[in-house]
């Protein structure tokens, strides 16, 4: 009778320690090898991606007081954040956008300004959005990391076709390095800007951030800020 008591005990106490040793993720932040298994489809999956059957301009500013984009660039960012923004893929409140984006847009601009300033006379309306809106996301803290500067030289590169994260990791946070100074050589004298590439380099970016909130709302983000932004300026072209 002790023997049987002693394998029961045994076996409840190896039970224990194995579920105890059992690896516990947040509902948001899991380590990079257990991503596939978050991210496989199920028929019950919630909807990922835009769906303009829930969008509604009805607290989306009339017009802007800032100057780096074009009305239909703030609209569409203004848009997306209010739809699409917070790392769930779901507004980030109707009042967000519009509380911030003018010291938002006074920084953005002077970061790119200081050092690569014909970007901004370079770069088409739309491109101007996709680079605020990255840098909104991802440079706009109160020091500078560069990561604008390392995707618009991966763009900006004739030789590079694909995203490299090792490449852009000798600019970022690098100032002053050899790479950031041939960085801002190569991105200040491009004139020849390639939108397609540009949203390819910012979306391999985000890649390299936290999985599950790229694939619930980064994933998507400049390929819907640039149909938002062409809905507002057809819509302003149909009425001038």
């Amino acid at each position: 009778m002790r023997i049987l008591f002693f394998f029961v005990f045994l076996f409840g106490l190896i039970s224990c320690s194995c579920e105890d040793n059992k690896p516990h993720y947040s509902n948001t932040y899991l380590s990079n090898s257990n991503d596939s298994l978050r991210n496989k489809p199920t028929e019950n999956d919630e909807h990922i991606g835009r769906n303009k059957s829930t969008e509604s301009d009805e607290h989306i500013l009339p017009s802007y007081k800032a100057t780096t984009l074009d009305k239909c660039g703030y609209y569409a960012i203004e848009k997306f954040e209010e739809h699409y923004g917070n790392p769930e893929g779901k507004s980030m409140g109707e009042n967000y956008f519009d509380g911030n984006y003018k010291k938002f847009d006074t920084l953005i601009f002077n970061r790119v300004n200081d050092l690569t300033p014909n970007v901004w006379y370079n770069l088409r309306g739309k491109d101007k959005m996709q680079l605020w809106s990255f840098m909104y996301n991802s440079d706009s803290g109160n020091k500078d990391k560069y990561r604008w500067l390392a995707i618009l030289d991966l763009v900006a590169n004739k030789n590079m076709s694909e995203f490299d994260e090792s490449y852009t990791m000798k600019i970022i946070g690098m100032k002053g390095s050899k790479d950031w100074g041939k960085a801002i050589n190569r991105v200040n004298s491009n004139t020849d800007w390639n939108s397609d590439k540009l949203k390819k380099m910012i979306d391999g970016q985000y890649k390299t951030y936290n999985h599950i909130t790229y694939k619930k709302t980064w994933s998507y983000r400049p390929r819907t800020l640039e149909e938002m932004y062409n809905e507002c300026s057809n819509t302003d072209s149909k009425n001038p």
